[in-house]
C-alpha cells in the first residue's frame, strides 16, 4: 500500500491506494490512448476516396506527367492494424493483474466499455476492408471486360501472333489502365489479408464477439475468392474477374509482346522470350501454353 494526495474540495487528502490499482491505471490509459488513435485513423480513411477513384487519378496523373502523392484507406487503416498486437499485449496485461487482485469493479467496467467500443471499430475496419475489396474488383472487372471488347483475347494469343494486333493492345491506354489496377488490386489484398490476421489478434469474446467474428470469416472468404492464384486462366463466360484471370492476362501480353516487338541492340529473340518466361515462372506467373512452345522451340533451334 502507498499513500496518494488528492485534492478533494479544495482540500488535500491522502488516500492510500494498492499500488497494483496505480499498474491497472497506466495500462487503461495505454489502453485509452491506443483507442483513440483507432477512432481518428477510421475517421480519416472515411474521409479518402475510394480505390478506383484514386487509380484512375494516378493513372491521369501519369499521362499528364504530374507527380501524384494518393494516400489509399488501406494505407490509413494499416497504421490501425499495426497496432492490435500491442492492444491485445495490454489487454492481456489488464486481465493477468485483475485476475490476482479484488475490489476491481470500477475498473472492470471501465475495461469492457473500451473492449465493447473495440469491438465497434473492428467491425468498422472490416467494413471498410470489405468496401474497397468491392470496389477493387468490380473496377477490375469493368476494366478487364473492356480490354476484351476491343480486343481479340486470348485468342490472340493461341495461333500465329499477330504483331500488329499485339503492338495495339500493348499500347492501348485502356489496357494501361488495367495493368495498373491489377498491380494495385494485388497489393490491395495483400494490405486487407494483413488486417484481417492483425485482427485475429485481438481478445478473444471481449472484442472479437461471434458477430464480429462472421464478418471476419466472410471477409477472409471473399478475399480468397478474389486473390487466390490457383486457378490462373482466361475468365470463364458470365463469371466476374479475379486476379488469376488479371495475372494470366499480364504473363500472356507480356510474353507475346517479347515474341513480336522489334529487338533492340544487342537483343535476340531467343534471350529476350527466355529471360521473360523465366521472370514469369520466378514470380508463379502462368501463360498462354501455346506461347511457352513457341518458346521452348526457340531455345531448341526449331
Amino acid at each position: 500500500m502507498g499513500d496518494v494526495v488528492t485534492l478533494q474540495s479544495g482540500t488535500e487528502t491522502s488516500v492510500k491506494v494498492h499500488v497494483s490499482f496505480v499498474c491497472l491505471s497506466g495500462v487503461l490509459l495505454n489502453l485509452s490512448k491506443y483507442m483513440v488513435m483507432f477512432k481518428e485513423k477510421l475517421a480519416e480513411a472515411e474521409e479518402l476516396q475510394a480505390f478506383s477513384e484514386l487509380v484512375t487519378r494516378d493513372f491521369e496523373a501519369a499521362k499528364m506527367k504530374q507527380q501524384s502523392k494518393t494516400i489509399y484507406k488501406m494505407h490509413v487503416l494499416s497504421h490501425m492494424s499495426a497496432n492490435f498486437a500491442r492492444f491485445a499485449s495490454a489487454a492481456s496485461s489488464f486481465a493477468s493483474m485483475t485476475s490476482k487482485m479484488t475490489e476491481t469493479d470500477k475498473e472492470m467496467i471501465f475495461f469492457k466499455l473500451l473492449m465493447d467500443r473495440m469491438s465497434t471499430f473492428v467491425a468498422q475496419l472490416l467494413s471498410q476492408c470489405n468496401n474497397e475489396l468491392g470496389n477493387a474488383w468490380a473496377a477490375l472487372d469493368t476494366s478487364f471486360q473492356k480490354m476484351i471488347s476491343l480486343h481479340s483475347f486470348p485468342d490472340m494469343f493461341k495461333g500465329d501472333l499477330d504483331r500488329d494486333q499485339i503492338a495495339k493492345l500493348v499500347a492501348d491506354h485502356n489496357t494501361v489502365l488495367l495493368l495498373q489496377l491489377g498491380s494495385k488490386s494485388a497489393a490491395l489484398s495483400e494490405e486487407i489479408k494483413t488486417a484481417l490476421d492483425a485482427i485475429r489478434m485481438l481478445p478473444k469474446d471481449s472484442v472479437l464477439s461471434a458477430s464480429v467474428m462472421t464478418m471476419v470469416v466472410a471477409s477472409q472468404s471473399d478475399l480468397h475468392n478474389f486473390s487466390s492464384s490457383a486457378h490462373q486462366g482466361p475468365p470463364k463466360k458470365g463469371e466476374r474477374i479475379v486476379l488469376a484471370n488479371f495475372t494470366y492476362f499480364q504473363g500472356s501480353m507480356t510474353l507475346g509482346q517479347c515474341l513480336t516487338r522489334d529487338l533492340k541492340p544487342g537483343e535476340t529473340r531467343t534471350g529476350l522470350a527466355k529471360r521473360c518466361l523465366d521472370l514469369l515462372s520466378s514470380k508463379g506467373i502462368k501463360c498462354e501454353d501455346n506461347l511457352k512452345r513457341r518458346v521452348d522451340s526457340l531455345t531448341a533451334g526449331k
